[in-house]
């Protein structure tokens, strides 16, 4: 499984639909893991986060 594994740091400028979108067909990606104090800790950026995502792909804030 930790052959498949691909890390990436993304500027919050980078997390909209479009580059999401584009990204997660391009590598076939299933998860995203986002890892911020901020979002962690605000319910309303946690939640834009998980409805950004592409239907089918699961999001852990």
């Amino acid at each position: 499984m930790m052959e498949n594994l691909k890390l990436t740091r993304i500027d919050f400028r980078l997390i909209h639909g479009q580059v999401m979108t584009r990204w997660v067909a391009k590598y076939e990606i299933e998860s995203i893991v986002v890892i911020d104090d901020r979002s962690a800790k605000s319910p309303i950026l946690k939640k834009i986060l998980l409805g950004a995502a592409p239907s089918g792909v699961k999001v852990l804030v």
